[in-house]
């Protein structure tokens, strides 16, 4: 009982620690859980949270009349944020600020860009596009511009991910929503502890300004004038570097048409230098992909048609029918044959001994959903996340207690390579 309570009070301590503004109310739920049940995880927990301590420094003194009056005439020459011209909007962008934060809380990604879960790539780039220019900082001055912007190109960097948006439509949970930093520990299952909207362990975040430039095309570096805007997300450091950069190129922009520019030639050389390898590549490359030698592919399709499996631990792959007979099915390839065979294997456990660790990750998650702060214990939402069937972590246990027992995988293997032999043989007498 002490430790469904113990996991139920860290939960709490840590969704307070991401809403920002509780961090003593996150510390006091953070050593209760050490109280009731001390683990390493509740243990680590505070400790981290001792580590994120506010600073106590307060406002500083009022200053005497004569340090005002001074501090005012030096001032009087230096423009203050009240005095910058305030950026207009409308009662629309209100509105939709207001909805993309609604979403976010949600966790859904496609209702930040208003598109359906069904909407095509295409549709969901035209979405980013629109949302991307009408609520950027530079052009909309409606309260929650900067947090709505970032919303949405971090929806981008998800759905416009193949990868990223497979994992977020088959779990419902937004893979990149924890990460380093510190946050919420029971809402994603792909990444270890974090803020949302930062990059996880091994993941570099994308600032949002960068993101926007990159898929609207910032042509500066190529002699335009390119398309970009300047904001606040880095704060001075960044704009700084920015502002620099910029500088830096109008500079050597300057000092090519003072000199009389570089010949166009010289210019246009490394493009046309990629589109003669591209030319060429096409006649040296096989036009089947799958003709290449350590080609195969888990499904069936597209000249990977004949279906085998590796002699360690009957691990299905398919392999172009031509290619496999050239190169592997032949008595003096049999190491070749042998390598090739433990690299898919060696792929393929990989693969499994991932998605276990998702698994097991998101089961936890579910777990930590069910202990709620008013309503206590969700017994249906609990059972259900403890009822949670790991398939891949099966095949892990599967897998590794095979790989410590050699000799009956290879009785197996014995069997299965006679009862092969004997196939071959009555195909052979019929014919």
């Amino acid at each position: 009982m002490n430790e469904d309570e113990a996991l139920r009070a860290l939960a709490i301590s840590k969704r307070r620690f991401e809403e920002g503004g509780q961090y003593d109310s996150a510390l006091k739920f953070a050593e209760k859980a050490v109280r009731l049940c001390e683990t390493s995880e509740t243990l680590n927990w505070l400790e981290f949270l001792k580590t994120q301590k506010p600073s106590d420094s307060a406002a500083p003194p009022p200053r005497k009349p004569t340090q005002q009056a001074s501090s005012d005439s030096k001032s009087s020459s230096t423009p203050t944020p009240s005095d910058a011209p305030q950026r207009p909007y409308t009662p629309d962008q209100v509105a939709g600020i207001k909805k993309i934060k609604a979403m976010k809380a949600k966790g859904d990604l496609y209702g930040i860009l208003g598109v359906e879960k069904s909407a095509s790539d295409s549709e969901i780039k035209k979405a980013y596009r629109k949302l991307a220019l009408q609520y950027h900082p530079d052009k909309c001055g409606a309260p929650g511009t900067d947090e709505a912007f970032k919303a949405i190109n971090h929806s981008w960097t998800v759905l416009g991910d193949e990868g990223k948006k497979e994992q977020y439509d088959r779990y419902g949970v937004d893979p990149e929503s924890r990460g380093g930093g510190g946050g919420s520990a029971a809402r994603n299952p792909f990444a270890g502890g974090g803020h949302a909207f930062r990059g996880h362990s091994g993941f570099q975040e994308v600032n949002p300004e960068e993101l926007f430039n990159m898929f609207f095309g910032e042509m500066g570096g190529m002699g335009g004038n390119g398309f970009h805007f300047q904001t606040n997300f880095g704060g001075p450091r960044y704009n700084t570097r920015f502002q620099q950069q910029q500088q830096q190129q109008r500079r050597q922009q300057q000092q090519q048409q003072q000199q009389g520019g570089t010949p166009q030639f010289i210019q246009a050389l490394p493009i046309i230098i990629l589109m003669l390898i591209s030319f060429f590549s096409t006649f040296t490359a096989p036009s089947d992909p799958s003709l290449n030698e350590n080609s195969y592919s888990w499904e069936y399709g597209a000249g990977y048609t004949l279906k085998r499996s590796t002699h360690g631990h009957d691990v299905d792959y398919y392999v172009n029918p031509k290619m496999f007979s050239d190169r592997y099915d032949k008595p003096q390839f049999a190491w070749k044959l042998k390598n090739f065979e433990k690299s898919i294997e060696g792929q393929y456990y990989r693969n499994i001994h991932y998605r276990c660790q998702q698994e097991r990750e998101y089961k936890q998650q579910l777990i930590s959903s069910a202990y709620t702060l008013f309503r206590g214990v969700d017994e249906v939402k609990l059972k259900k996340a403890q009822n949670y069937e790991m398939q891949f972590c099966q095949q892990v246990e599967q897998w590794n207690t095979r790989a410590s027992n050699p000799q009956k995988i290879q009785t197996n293997n014995n069997a299965a390579g006679k009862a092969g032999a004997r196939k071959r043989a009555a195909g052979a007498a019929q014919a």
